[in-house]
């Protein structure tokens, strides 16, 4: 669900699709109908701006700051940070998740996928995909098993880290890193998670 909106944000600031002193206008009901569907905020949002927009977790702004960028820049962008193909890591019967490609995107696919719909991800591609983040964009091969031993403690074999890829430029995802922080705050959705 929202966790995906990580995903929105990082594609539209990296690609000038959204200015941080933006207000944003959400419906007085919470309602808004795109393409037929309607989409709703979990309460009224009123006027907010981008960091209020993430903080608040508006399904409908987010929607609209999905609907600035084009459906291959926002499916590459999903791809680069690990949902819908194997993260690779060490166990078997991975599954990848499911996320169609553009060609086959309905006119609603882009507004529902910006907030999580749409798509099917599995927890540690969502986790991999914070970890690059946090990881100032560093994604990693996740892993479950650091190392085994025989039963006499020596090492038969070790987990050595390995670089996948960037997801984003740094200068990016700082200006971001205080955004998602504020999700956990006293004034975000996420309070309870805070530490």
């Amino acid at each position: 669900g929202s966790t995906f909106k990580l995903v929105t944000a990082i594609a539209a600031v990296e690609q000038g699709k959204v200015d941080f002193d933006e207000v944003f206008q959400t419906p007085d009901d919470g309602e808004v109908v795109i393409y037929g569907l309607t989409l709703r905020d979990h309460d009224p949002l009123g006027d907010i701006d981008f960091a209020e927009v993430i903080r608040q977790s508006s399904n409908i702004a987010t929607a609209e700051i999905a609907m600035r960028l084009e459906n291959d820049k926002f499916y590459q962008y999903a791809r680069n940070m690990g949902f819908g193909t194997p993260s690779y890591v060490d166990i078997s019967g991975e599954e990848s998740g499911r996320m169609a490609k553009p060609y086959d995107w309905s006119l609603v696919s882009l507004p529902w996928m910006s907030h999580g719909y749409e798509l099917l991800a599995t927890p540690i591609q969502v986790a991999q995909a914070y970890s690059a983040f946090a990881n100032n964009g560093m994604m990693m091969r996740p892993y479950i098993v650091e190392r085994v031993e025989n039963a006499n403690g020596e090492i038969i074999s070790q987990h050595e880290p390995v670089q996948i890829r960037r997801i984003a430029k740094k200068s990016t995802l700082q200006k971001l890193y205080p955004i998602f922080e504020s999700v956990v705050s006293d004034s975000g959705t996420g309070e309870f998670a805070q530490v």
